[in-house]
Order: structure tokens, then C-alpha cells, then sequence
């Protein structure tokens, strides 16, 4: 503009006479006096109404004050051929200053046809045209145009045109954006292809204005996020910035791509932090990476940016800092309950106590650091004691029992009808057994090593338990007078199965199980109601131990066990508790602090069970439950290792294999045994890790005299399941039958020592030591018999073997001669002593005493003896008479 007015301005000076008035209008506008100048120049024109550059230069002040229409007017009376180009422009552009491109689009072609005058009218007239055209939604126009303007700009480089490109660039994004998010994916792509063309032609300056990604960030806007993913991946990484990274990850995530997300996040962190847009957008790429840590519990990555992040909102105070401090701790908190046990668990824990002791302000509670510091002992006290203790603590078998599928109904708090279907997670295993390790430790903590969980898992073929939302009010009133629970919980209301699952497997199972009924279900919670007051642990005078009722879901927290659980321990011994305290189907932390003032400051709930273990179970030493007493001595690590099998298989295939399991047991009580071997080989192609699987194959097998491969089954269901004193000796009986003697010794042994000490055990090692001719350690196994169990059915076959080791294989006489002055008495049945009196006789004889020898080998040949040795030593000793 300014160059348009310095050349009509030297206009001026060329004229060769003068008025007074435009005298007065030239000083006025070199003083830059504008209101007077328009003054002057009205005056001027009313004295010389008809002259050209008079009209010319009173539209050029009209336009320059704004009156438009007025100068549109002015510059219409001018000759067509004065000043034609410039006319074009401010007739043009009063028009497009007045809003209506319509009535500027003639004015405008006409200029662009004229000759150029060199003054960059023209670039003014094409960009014009372009803005008119934009108003218009003339693309076909734009499109027609611009090639004239591009050559136009070519021929004149020096001149500038990126604010038009820049309004082309803007307005085609404008179309894809409107295109695409009403479902035009054809044009919308078509316009924003046309956009990125423009935009790359050089739009300077402008390109601070000019976002690449706005088509894709308006599809994130529709929650078209697939869309939006793919024009993100398109696009140049080059030009991200981390507006764009934080976009990126967000359609990546809504899209049900957290995993990329967070690889999004970490690419940007890496290239784009210090971009333009860093200040603003760093905040919410950190808070993202946050999020999607904690969602994926991807550690790792977010530790590759704490330092960086902590140290930027140390820098930059937010509000919100004590949220990502809390979401972070939790992150750690949650890996160290899954991973409870490990190095990594501990590692996992400090981190939550460092961000604890950073502070993290109304979310400061949200964190279980008392609990945490019980999962500690409890670990520490699982290690330093299980080997000792866990020979005398009560057994506690917690049977899982699975539906196939749920049938919910209930209500909103609302009141609205709701309901779903579910079949179960097959990852179900998977959360029981991590979340049942957790349990196992706690409780043995808990009750001081008196009492160690087990665990066993049924498939019920069937629909699962229908059940109702409802208010629930506690009976307990807190210090305001109000009932301490009141918000909407789940209960079961009605049973879909035809027979109560709990009384068909309790005609197979002991007094002393435990029933933990899961269903699928999105539901989180587990309810311990089931039964009425018949609550687990079993409780004598009832038949039917309770249970819980568990959903597939709630097993992926091992508190769910814990907490239901504990509420049934908790009624065992309400009696106990004092001050009328009724029995509170599900006690949070709230209202541990209105109940339990005395004890409760602030810790977890753990802390409240380890309060209740301390004062009500252990005083009385569990009296008022009932454990099985059974001897279990398989190694945590085996226990582990039995479990894995369990992660690595695809939970359909355990239920198959479960029920060839069962039809096999069927056919083997109807007394098909060659059917019921098939149903468990097939059970065992499905799921070769079931104890009672392989254990049914080795007897099978066993009785078909199949001894290698009934050893293989054995010893699977011992390498997969608690190892007992049957499966030891028999593993060690066809040890022994397929050659493996020093196994077979080995597995005696272990099972003298570990199950009660039976002396046959000792036997069976000593004797195939002896077959074998290892007299040192056959004399090693048969001697404990017989000083320890002299009443033992197997004492007299010890005294046997170790006397024949002494006279034939030793042979020393003195040694065998004290043996049997010693023990000899202890035999009392003839079929063996025909041959201990034959050992004694010769150890007498060949010691001197050959008349006390000739009286044993008579009693030797009374009780049966014979052949050539009695008959060598009768002779022998008869001459020396």
C-alpha cells in the first residue's frame, strides 16, 4: 500500500499548475494530517469536479479513511483509461473491504489482464484475487488462476508471495477438514494433498501459522482416531513438534494402541523437546507418558525420562505435580504386588517409599506404605521360616472352582436394568496363581507359620451366579451419627445351576477345604456372603464349609483374596471381639477409622488383619478353626515350577484336559481300566502338568507292568504337584525296576526322612544297596532298622542282610559275632532263622567257640537250613571236637 501512495504522490508534482484548495490538500498530506487533507481535497473536487487526478486522488483519501462505498463511487467517475491499473486495484479492493468478493471479482480479472506497469499493483491484484476467490469458495477459479500468478511472481522474483500461498495453504486445509470429518475421506484427502502442495511451495514467515497436522488433529477432535493414526504415521517426522507427538499418542491410545503410544511419547521426547512448542505442550507429553507408564506398567521407559521430568516440574510447579508423583509411586506399588517376592519386588517397593517421602499432597494416603512394609516381612518371614515351619502347620486347601460363563442382572444405583455376558478371561490362571502366591505368604505370616494355604482348581460347566446391585447400610454408626457404609455393593441373589456346586464337590472333597467360587464377570469385587454365616475357615459344628465368590476380573489384585477372606476370619472371632462388635460383611479403611480408632492411624488394611491375628486368632491358637494336618515338604521352587506350566498353556486346553481328567476317573472306578487309560492320555495331550493325571497313567501303566513308562508318569506328578511319601516310594520302587538304583535309594531315603520314618524305606535302600554290593552303605540304611524299630516287621531281614555282609562278603567273624550276640534274640520267625543261626554258627566256630557253633547250625538245620555250607561247617566243627 505504501508504494501505491508514494506513486500516485509523485503524480502530483507532474502536474504543471496548481488550486488553492489542492495546495492546501498537498500540505496536509505531507504533514500526514489525514482528516484535513480529506477536508481539502473535498474542496478541491467541488471547484474541479470533472478533472482526473483530482477524482483519483480524492478516492485514494476516501479509501485511506475507510469510507469504501464512498471511494468505490469516486474511483467509477474516473476517465478508463487514467490510471487504469491502480483503478482496478482500489475499485477491487473497496470492494473486498466492504465484504463482497462477488463485486470486486470483475475488477480484479480486469486488472490482472492490463499491462504490468512494473509498480507490484498486479501482485496486489492477484493476491486480491486470491483472497476473493477464498471468500467465494471458488476452487475451480483458484485453481484457474493461480498458474497465471505463479508465472507472474517467476517473472518478477523479486517480489514476495507467501501470504497468498499461505491463505491458499489454509483454505484447502479448511475444506479437508470439513470434508473428513463429515465422512468425505475422497475430498478430504484430495484438499489436504492440495493444502501440503501450497504450504510446500514457501510460505516464509507464515509457516509459524501454518500447521501441517491440522487436518489429522481435527479427526482426533471428531474421535475419528484411526484415521487420524494413519495421517500421523504419513507424515514427515521432520515436522512434528511436540503439539504433534502429544496428538499422535492420544489417537494412538483411543485407538486401543497404548503400547505404541508410549513409543510415540519416547520417540518425541527424544527428537522434538525443544522445539517452538516446547514450553506449552512439554507439560502434557510428560503427563501422557505418566499415563500410559502406569496403564502399561512400563517402567523402563518412563525411567529413562524421570530425571528430566522430575527435574522439569521442579522448575515449573504445577498443581498437578502430586498426581504424577502418586501415579508414578502406584506404578511401582502394583509391580511390586505382582512380582511379591522378588528382587524386583523390593526394587519396585523403594521406589514407592522415595516418591511417599516426596510428598504427593491429597494423594499422600492413596499409598499403602504400612502394607507394603508387612509384604516385606511377610517375605522375609516366608524365607527364614517355611523350611521349619511349614512340617507342622495346618493345612488350609482353598479350592478355585471356575464358571464357563456369566449371566449378570442387576440395577443401577439409578435404578436402570442392566445386565451382561461374559464368558471367562483366559488369563484367569494366570492372575489366581500370582494373586494366591501373595495370599499364601501373608496368611502363613499372619498366623505365625501355623497355618500354610494349598491350592486346587475345579471347572464347573456351567452358567454362573445372576446377581443384583443394591444400597447397602452398615449397622455401625460413626461419631456423626451416620451408618459407616453406605454405597452401592454387589450381592448374589439367585443361583443359575441346577444343584448347589458347593454340595456336589464336597461328596469329593474333605471337611477341611475352603471354596472360592470365580465367575466371569467385569465386575472387580469378591464377595464373601455366600452361605450366610457359614463363613470359611471350616467352623465345626457346619457341614458346608462357605466361601467367596470371586469375579475373573478381581483376580488380578491378590487383595481381593486377602480382603474377602479375612472377613471371614474376622466372623470366626467377633465373639472374641469386644464392645457388641456385629459382624461387617466388608470393612474398608474409612471405617477402620471410625471403628478402630485405637488402632487405626492412617495404615492399610493389612495392618487392621495383622492387628486382628495378633489379639483374636493366635491367642487362642486357631482353636476355633479347622486345618488338615499332612505333611507337605515340595520346595517353594518346585511349587513354582509347577505354576509356570499352568502360565504357559492356553486356558482351554486346561479345561479339556480337566474333563478327560474326570471321565477317566469315572471309567477307572467302574473298573474300565483300558478306558480310562485313554481319557487320561488324552487329558494329559491337552495338559501334560496334572499331578493326578500323571499319577492315574503311572498306576495304570503300573499295573499293565509297563514300568519305564509308569516311572515317566510319577515322576512327572511329583516334579508337578506336593511330593508325599506314596509317589516317593513308588517312584522309588520302579526306579529300582528299570535300573536306576541309585535314584531309587535316594528317593527311600529322602522318604524315611522326610514322611514318618518307616523302616521300610530303610529296607528297600539297604537291600537293593546289597544286590547292588554296596556293603558299606547297605550296613548303613539296615542298622537304623534295627536299633530304632526293633519291633519292625522288617528287623529280622536287616539283621539278616547285615549278617550276611559280615560272615560271606566281609568276613569278619569277631564283628559279625557281636552283631549277632547282640541281636540275634530279636528274630522270632523261622523262614529267617534257618539263616541268621547258620551266620551266628560260623561266627562263633571261626571265633574258637565250635561247640556253641555246632549247636546253631543243628538249630540252623532245625528251622530248614541246608546244603553244602551247613554241611561244610557241621563237618568242620564235628572233627575239631
Amino acid at each position: 500500500m505504501k508504494i501505491l501512495l508514494r506513486a500516485a504522490f509523485l503524480l502530483i508534482f507532474s502536474v504543471s499548475w496548481a488550486v488553492s484548495s489542492y495546495d492546501e490538500f498537498l500540505k496536509a498530506w505531507n504533514a500526514k494530517d489525514y482528516p484535513k487533507s480529506l477536508q481539502y481535497i473535498q474542496k478541491a473536487y467541488a471547484e474541479n469536479p470533472g478533472t482526473d487526478y483530482i477524482i483519483y486522488w480524492y478516492g485514494i483519501v476516501l479509501y485511506q479513511s475507510e469510507k469504501y462505498a464512498d471511494a468505490a463511487a469516486m474511483f467509477k467517475k474516473l476517465d478508463p483509461e487514467y490510471q487504469k491499473l491502480a483503478a482496478a486495484f482500489y475499485l477491487s479492493h473497496c470492494y473486498l473491504k466492504m465484504e463482497k468478493p462477488a463485486w470486486a471479482l470483475p475488477y480484479l480479472k480486469h486488472g490482472i489482464s492490463l499491462e504490468d506497469d512494473k509498480s507490484s499493483l498486479k501482485q496486489y491484484l492477484y493476491s486480491g484475487m486470491v483472497n476473493a476467490l477464498i471468500q467465494l469458495n471458488d476452487t475451480k477459479g483458484l485453481e484457474d488462476m493461480f498458474p497465471l500468478y505463479s508465472a507472474y511472481m517467476k517473472d518478477n522474483s523479486a517480489l514476495n508471495y507467501t501470504y497468498p500461498l499461505y491463505q491458499i495453504a489454509k483454505y484447502y486445509q479448511s475444506i479437508a477438514i470439513g470434508a473428513g470429518t463429515n465422512g468425505n475421506y475422497t475430498d478430504a484427502d484430495k484438499y489436504a494433498a492440495k493444502s501440503a502442495e501450497y504450504a510446500g511451495m514457501g510460505i516464509g514467515t507464515y509457516e509459524a501459522y501454518y500447521d501441517p497436522f491440522l487436518y489429522a488433529q481435527a479427526y482426533a477432535a471428531a474421535k475419528i482416531y484411526p484415521k487420524a493414526v494413519s495421517l500421523y504415521a504419513g507424515f514427515s517426522s521432520e515436522q512434528f513438534t511436540m503439539k504433534d507427538v502429544w496428538y499422535y499418542a492420544e489417537c494412538l491410545k483411543s485407538s486401543g494402541k497404548s503400547a505404541d503410544a508410549l513409543q510415540a511419547i519416547k520417540k518425541g521426547l527424544k527428537k522434538y523437546k525443544n522445539s517452538a512448542s516446547h514450553d506449552y505442550w512439554i507439560r502434557w507429553v510428560y503427563f501422557h507418558l505418566v499415563r500410559l507408564a502406569s496403564e502399561l506398567k512400563d517402567t523402563e521407559t518412563y525411567e529413562m525420562f524421570e530425571k528430566e521430568l522430575l527435574a522439569y516440574f521442579k522448575k515449573n510447579p504445577d498443581k498437578d505435580f502430586d498426581w504424577v508423583k502418586y501415579t508414578i509411586a502406584n506404578i511401582y506399588q502394583e509391580i511390586g504386588f505382582d512380582t511379591f517376592g522378588t528382587e524386583l519386588s523390593k526394587t519396585c517397593f523403594a521406589k514407592v517409599k522415595k516418591y511417599y517421602e516426596m510428598g504427593m499432597g491429597k494423594y499422600q494416603n492413596w499409598i499403602r506404605m504400612s502394607d507394603i512394609g508387612i509384604l516385606g516381612d511377610a517375605v522375609q518371614y516366608w524365607d527364614k521360616n517355611y523350611a521349619v515351619k511349614k512340617n507342622s502347620a495346618y493345612r488350609l486347601d482353598m479350592l478355585f472352582w471356575f464358571w464357563t460363563e456369566s449371566d449378570a442382572v442387576w440395577k443401577s444405583v439409578a435404578g436402570t436394568n442392566l445386565s451382561m455376558k461374559k464368558s471367562l478371561d483366559k488369563s484367569v490362571t494366570n492372575d489366581l496363581i500370582k494373586s494366591f502366591d501373595v495370599f499364601r505368604k501373608i496368611y502363613f505370616y499372619f498366623s505365625d507359620g501355623q497355618i500354610l494355604p494349598e491350592m486346587d482348581i475345579v471347572f464347573v460347566d456351567a452358567t454362573a451366579t445372576a446377581f443384583t446391585q443394591t444400597i447397602y447400610l452398615s449397622p455401625i454408626n460413626g461419631k456423626d451419627g451416620k451408618p459407616l457404609e453406605d454405597f452401592p455393593i454387589n450381592y448374589i441373589v439367585d443361583e443359575q445351576i441346577p444343584g448347589y456346586p458347593g454340595w456336589m464337590i464336597y461328596e469329593y472333597r474333605n471337611q477341611y477345604d475352603v471354596f472360592c467360587d470365580v465367575w466371569p464377570s467385569h465386575h472387580l469385587s469378591g464377595i464373601a456372603s455366600y452361605g450366610g454365616q457359614t463363613i470359611v475357615p471350616y467352623i465345626k459344628q457346619t457341614k458346608l464349609r462357605g466361601g467367596m465368590k470371586i469375579s475373573d476380573k478381581s483376580l488380578s489384585k491378590p487383595w481381593t483374596i486377602i480382603h474377602e477372606f479375612f472377613h471371614n476370619v474376622e466372623a470366626t472371632y467377633r465373639a472374641a471381639l469386644k464392645g457388641g462388635y456385629p459382624f461387617i460383611a466388608h470393612m474398608f479403611r474409612d471405617t477402620f477409622r471410625d471403628y478402630w480408632p485405637s488402632w487405626y492411624h492412617g495404615e492399610g488394611e493389612l495392618t487392621y488383619y495383622k492387628l486382628v491375628f495378633d489379639k483374636y486368632v493366635l491367642p487362642t491358637g486357631c482353636d476355633k478353626m479347622h486345618y488338615k494336618m499332612n505333611a507337605d515338604h515340595t520346595s517353594p521352587e518346585q511349587v513354582k515350577k509347577y505354576w509356570d506350566y499352568y502360565r504357559q498353556t492356553a486356558f482351554v486346553n486346561i479345561k479339556s484336559a480337566y474333563y478327560y481328567k474326570k471321565s477317566g476317573m469315572d471309567y477307572y472306578y467302574k473298573g474300565d481300566k483300558d478306558a480310562a487309560l485313554k481319557e487320561f492320555k488324552n487329558a494329559y495331550n491337552y495338559f501334560p502338568y496334572g499331578y493326578e493325571v500323571n499319577e492315574m497313567l503311572g498306576l495304570l501303566t503300573f499295573q499293565k507292568k509297563d514300568y519305564s513308562n509308569s516311572y515317566y508318569y510319577y515322576k512327572q506328578a511329583i516334579e508337578y504337584d506336593e511330593t508325599n511319601r506314596y509317589r516317593l516310594t513308588m517312584l522309588a520302587y520302579l526306579a529300582d525296576k528299570i535300573g536306576k538304583t541309585g535314584e531309587a535309594c535316594a528317593d527311600y531315603l529322602t522318604a524315611y526322612k522326610l514322611y514318618g520314618g518307616d523302616p521300610s524305606d530303610l529296607y528297600y535302600a539297604g537291600r537293593i544297596y546289597y544286590i547292588a554290593k554296596d556293603y558299606m552303605n547297605a550296613e548303613k540304611c539296615l542298622l537304623p532298622i534295627i536299633t530304632k524299630h526293633p519291633e519292625s516287621e522288617f528287623t529280622k531281614y536287616a539283621v539278616q542282610l547285615i549278617a550276611n555282609i559280615y560272615v560271606y562278603f566281609d568276613i569278619d567273624y569277631p564283628k559279625a559275632k557281636e552283631f549277632l550276640d547282640k541281636y540275634y534274640s530279636l528274630i522270632k520267625e523261622s523262614d529267617v532263622l534257618k539263616d541268621v543261626s547258620l551266620n551266628y554258627a560260623i561266627a562263633l566256630g571261626e571265633t574258637g567257640d565250635k561247640k556253641a557253633a555246632l549247636s546253631y547250625l543243628k538249630k540252623a538245620k532245625q528251622y530248614g537250613a541246608a546244603g553244602k555250607t551247613l554241611d561244610f561247617y557241621l563237618n568242620k566243627y564235628s572233627k575239631s571236637k
